[in-house]
């Protein structure tokens, strides 16, 4: 059956009238239609509600000098633990923040150039002594394979 055949069975379906219902039947149907719109505008209120919720939490981070982004990861039940999260994150995120600057300041040594090898060519091996080629054996023999 095509797509044509199926609307027109759709269209005959909707223009055949229904048997009349009883009262009580129809009264149910209106509660069961009623009880899904109750329903839509309750899951429309949550989702409203919820974008409310992390535009108002996105200002909070913003005003602490925090990206907005981070409203998603700290939105919880209610206004007030939302708020408590955020507070938490915020020490968290500061601390966090002071002891890499910290650790940064404080430096230490530069970091250490690698080890160059000498570079060693056949005709460097005939003047050096046996000990120093068994002393440098793997630095040699690198040089000379590549």
């Amino acid at each position: 059956m095509n797509e044509q055949e199926a609307l027109e069975q759709q269209e005959e379906a909707q223009e055949t009238p229904a048997a009349p219902l009883s009262p009580e039947q129809e009264l149910d149907q209106r509660r069961a239609e009623l009880d899904a719109l109750r329903q839509e505008l309750a899951q429309g209120w949550s989702i409203l509600n919820r974008e409310r919720r992390l535009d108002m939490l996105g200002h909070e981070l913003e005003k602490r000098g925090m990206a907005a982004g981070f409203a998603d990861f700290l939105l919880r039940a209610t206004d007030e633990e939302s708020l408590t999260a955020v507070e938490q994150f915020e020490a968290l995120f500061r601390e966090s923040l002071t002891h890499a600057i910290t650790q940064r300041m404080r430096g230490g040594l530069p970091p250490r150039e690698p080890k160059k090898s000498r570079g060693y060519r056949r005709g460097d091996l005939g003047s050096l002594s046996r000990s120093e080629i068994n002393a440098h054996w793997d630095e040699i023999m690198q040089s000379l394979t590549d």
